[in-house]
């Protein structure tokens, strides 16, 4: 019964905030793992909710590529 708006709004803002915290907080040989990880899940949820709130504009293909990158990036990471 919404528009998404909202909800992803608030997902944006929670999101940036953990984002942020987990630079200051992770320490040096997780930091950029853990920032990877969080990059997949914003990514992951925000394609979940342009699928289910703006199907027809097909903006979810470009968040879930988003997190393909992501996913690709923090497995060379781990593996170099």
């Amino acid at each position: 019964d919404t528009d998404g708006f909202i909800p992803y709004r608030w997902f944006i803002v929670i999101g940036g905030i953990v984002v942020i915290l987990s630079a200051f907080f992770v320490k040096e040989p997780y930091k950029y793992v853990w920032i990877g990880v969080l990059l997949i899940l914003m990514f992951g949820v925000r394609s979940i909710f342009q699928w289910k709130y703006i199907r027809s504009s097909q903006k979810h293909i470009t968040s879930l590529l988003m997190m393909a990158l992501s996913v690709v990036g923090t497995i060379v990471y781990v593996l170099i």
